[in-house]
């Protein structure tokens, strides 16, 4: 038998992926944007097309979100919006549910908030949003170390986030405030 790495096929694959990817661009707001407003700035008045680095970390957590939803035998949430902010649950699993997917080991209980405060950002919003007080996270770490030893495998843990009102109150201000900036920004450049 023989190996080898093949380039062409490679580009072949990359072109294609390419090709597929789109501009990339949404309109209006989305509530994404609101957790990097300066990212979503230039996205929006000077897009660039994405690096294969950033198309690569985009396929994985697709793959992971699309067979769990397939093995969970649920479908990907539909769109919504909340005072002009676009926004996506991935899924309704006893209540709104987002999926994440790490490279990075699964912080000791108590820490959660320090690590995955950009999730929690995004999941408030989202509750927030639908008037709730609960939502849910699942994360699905890839390297999780089992023992003393370097091997790791993957794991899948999942956690209920339950806000307060104020907590409620804050994310759906903030959101309008960054929301309107944003816009202002884009609009004056």
């Amino acid at each position: 038998m023989k190996i080898y790495k093949d380039v062409q096929l490679l580009d072949t694959i990359i072109s294609k992926i390419k090709e597929n990817w789109g501009d990339g661009g949404r309109d209006g707001i989305h509530a994404s944007d609101l957790l990097s407003p300066r990212k979503a700035y230039f996205q929006k008045t000077h897009p660039l097309p994405p690096t294969m680095k950033e198309i690569m970390y985009f396929l994985s957590g697709l793959a992971i979100e699309t067979g769990l939803s397939e093995l969970l035998g649920v479908n990907h949430a539909p769109s919504k919006s909340f005072n002009g902010i676009a926004y996506t649950p991935d899924f309704y699993i006893d209540g709104i549910t987002e999926l994440k997917s790490r490279r990075s080991y699964i912080p000791e209980e108590g820490k959660e908030e320090n690590v995955y405060g950009h999730y929690i950002s995004q999941i408030v919003k989202y509750v927030a949003y639908e008037g709730k007080n609960s939502g849910n996270l699942i994360v699905f770490a890839l390297n999780e170390k089992v023992d003393d030893g370097k091997k790791t495998e993957p794991q899948l843990v999942a956690y209920r986030l339950e806000f307060n009102e104020d907590e409620l109150e804050e994310a759906r201000e903030s959101s309008i405030r960054v929301r309107d900036l944003l816009i202002e920004a884009i609009e004056t450049k």
